[in-house]
């Protein structure tokens, strides 16, 4: 069987031979055992014949022992054949073609009622519907009642964890789910369809089964206008979600009345999903929900976060509490303007998308390389003792990687300081913007990590701290802080934006003048920019001298430089706009 040449020899034989024959049994048995063989799929693969031959003796309509044994041979060869990428696109759309039209005619196939011969056809559409084209075709040659069928097949045959039939038909159903057609089948609201395979997200049901119905439920919550539906009563979608994430933690009586009924007082033995993988499906699932306003606020009044905070505690796996801290973010964030309500439709100028991916890469890195590292919920409400690390500017990360070189390059050096840090400065002065660019992202890098940590800091009662800054009554006699050249920008811009869209929200005006600042080019900046130096001068003195008249100490060095590190690191222009006039509200803190 492992010569090649031998095949050529099996298709005229089985040609040849009536179907109920006994060396079609024993040709047959001898296939399913000899493709396990990636030796002899290879070799098979040169011998479209004899697969032409395989694919025209399905055949389910006649139910006898022998019909039974032969076709059970069959599907295992044709199981085999469809895992090996050794087929061309032909043989692969015939076979295909011919398991489709099968499954179609279910209902006139008696074989078909045979449990084990159906998932080895499922099967096989699972390994030939892993493209998307391929899964369109499938979808497109089974309708949507069998489907429907297939899922209360399923339903029925494996509530017992302890049977286990049709095992593959979740994952074939993962591959359609690629298809927004299959995906309306499967919520539909006027049929129970996916609330039958919610169930199989339990732990107690097989790794395979719960995996492709968690892969499943995460292909669904891409889309945004099921999200109310999948939340409601209907299918209560939040609960197979957290249950999984959820510990035997005990919650007082006010946060246990948030969770969801499913929820409330767990068992002392009460387990999480044990694989790392699925834990992070399910968290990418309850992101999804949460780009929506109604997701969010959902989440947040049916304890979420309580759950999603326990879960942090108790994770260790690097990957699995960053995937845990994408999805607390816009649970512990402020709401977003009106326009950005939906996250997936906020439009980020193209010029900010590598640096905005440069900065979830600085994010990342760390956390993953220092496993036990406390972040947004590591520890849950930290002591005033351990209140979080202040963040870093952009110049404080260039000193500190001038002091690290300087230590590797002289070790048992005596370091002055005063000299050092006067050194530092000027050097960080002769930088080019493009080289400064390193440092402002680390910076903002820090700044979302100390905005996280404050998120999940409760100082002690009569401290009289708060773990956010609070606005301060504004001193009249302040000094207006410096405009940045974007602000310079807008003061002239605005006034022309306004006459055209007399109409447009403040946020989108704020938008449209970001889309108009991207496309100025860098000699036209230079305007702005010399505009922003000479306002910071202007700040910088007269702050000097507002604080002198305090009595407060006043700040100086290179931080307090024209020439040294931007206030702020690059953020989308509505955002910066946001910020630079919050900033100039608030009090004066430096």
């Amino acid at each position: 069987m492992a010569e090649a040449e031998s095949y050529a020899e099996l298709a005229q034989l089985l040609k040849s031979l009536p179907p109920k024959h006994p060396l079609v049994t024993i040709t047959l048995r001898s296939l399913s055992t000899a493709t396990c063989s990636t030796t002899a799929l290879t070799a098979l693969a040169e011998h479209p014949g004899l697969m032409n031959q395989l694919i025209g003796m399905l055949n389910f309509t006649e139910d006898s022992a022998n019909t039974v044994l032969n076709q059970d041979c069959l599907l295992q060869v044709l199981v085999n054949v469809s895992s090996a990428d050794s087929w061309s696109d032909e043989v692969f759309a015939k076979l295909r073609e011919a398991i489709c039209l099968e499954l179609a005619a279910f209902d006139q196939r008696p074989l078909l009622g045979n449990s084990a011969l159906l998932d080895k056809m499922f099967a096989i559409l699972s390994n030939l519907s892993r493209r998307q084209l391929d899964a369109l075709e499938v979808f497109n040659r089974i309708n949507a009642e069998k489907l429907r069928l297939f899922v209360t097949k399923f339903d029925a045959a494996n509530r017992d964890p302890a049977k286990s039939e049709f095992q593959f038909l979740p994952s074939l159903f993962v591959n359609l789910s690629a298809v927004s057609e299959f995906r309306k089948v499967l919520m539909d609201d006027s049929r129970l369809v996916i609330q039958r395979l919610l169930p199989f997200m339990d732990t107690k049901f097989p790794l395979a089964v719960r995996g492709a119905v968690m892969r499943l439920v995460r292909n669904c919550t891409f889309d945004s206008e099921f999200h109310q539906w999948l939340l409601g009563p209907k299918v209560s979608l939040l609960s197979y979600l957290l249950l999984p994430l959820a510990g035997p933690e005990e919650f007082d009586e006010e946060d246990t009345d948030k969770l969801p009924v499913d929820l409330q007082f767990l068992p002392a033995e009460k387990t999480r999903e044990p694989d790392a993988d699925l834990r992070v499906v399910l968290l990418e699932s309850l992101l999804q929900l949460c780009c929506t306003e109604f997701g969010r606020h959902f989440l947040r009044d049916h304890g979420g976060y309580l759950i999603l905070r326990e879960f942090h505690k108790w994770e260790t796996n690097p990957a699995v509490r960053y995937a845990c801290e994408n999805a607390v973010d816009p649970l512990i964030s402020d709401e977003p303007l009106d326009h950005m309500k939906d996250l997936k439709r906020v439009d980020v100028p193209d010029h900010l998308v590598q640096e905005f991916n440069q900065i979830n890469k600085t994010l990342q890195e760390p956390y993953l390389s220092r496993p036990g590292s406390s972040s947004i919920m590591a520890r849950g409400a930290l002591k005033d003792g351990d209140k979080p690390r202040g963040k870093m500017s952009a110049y404080a990360f260039f000193l500190q990687i001038c002091r690290e070189d300087h230590k590797k390059k002289h070790p048992n050096d005596q370091v002055n300081f005063a000299e050092f840090s006067k050194k530092c400065a000027e050097k960080w002065k002769g930088l080019t913007d493009k080289e400064k660019t390193r440092f402002h992202d680390l910076a903002a890098g820090d700044k979302a990590r100390f905005e996280k940590d404050m998120a999940g800091y409760v100082p002690p009662e009569g401290s009289g701290r708060s773990g956010k800054r609070k606005r301060g009554k504004k001193d009249p006699n302040a000094p207006k802080r410096a405009l940045s050249a974007f602000f310079w920008f807008c003061n002239d811009e605005r006034p022309k934006v306004r006459a055209i869209h007399s109409n447009m929200a403040v946020g989108d005006v704020a938008k449209e003048l970001g889309k108009k600042w991207a496309l100025v080019s860098a000699a036209d900046k230079v305007r702005y920019e010399q505009l922003a130096a000479k306002d910071r001068e202007r700040y910088q003195k007269e702050i000097a001298e507002y604080k002198a008249s305090l009595g407060l100490p006043v700040k100086r060095g290179p931080g307090a430089s024209a020439a040294g590190p931007p206030r702020k690191a690059a953020l989308p222009a509505a955002q910066e706009a946001s910020d630079d006039d919050d900033e100039e509200e608030d009090s004066d803190d430096e």
